[in-house]
């Protein structure tokens, strides 16, 4: 992401360790999380609830749901 540039108002990642980065890079080319975007991954792990992190994040039941509710989101 490049400042300037049209970004999404939010990113679904595959899964909360590729959400961690994107939330990286994005602060480090100075968007705030969630204010500027909104990024959330699936997978629910435990360190995403950090209170520095906190990442909005979808507990995996079943690969179908997983990919109903993605689609929802996106819509």
């Amino acid at each position: 992401m490049i400042k300037n540039r049209k970004v999404p108002s939010a990113i679904v990642a595959e899964n909360d360790i590729i959400a961690l980065g994107i939330m990286e890079s994005a602060e480090r080319h100075g968007y705030r999380v969630p204010d500027d975007i909104s990024i959330i991954g699936i997978d629910d792990i435990e360190f995403g609830a950090l209170p520095k992190i906190n990442l909005t994040t979808v507990a995996q039941q079943n690969l179908k749901s997983v990919r109903r509710h993605a689609a929802y989101f996106l819509i």
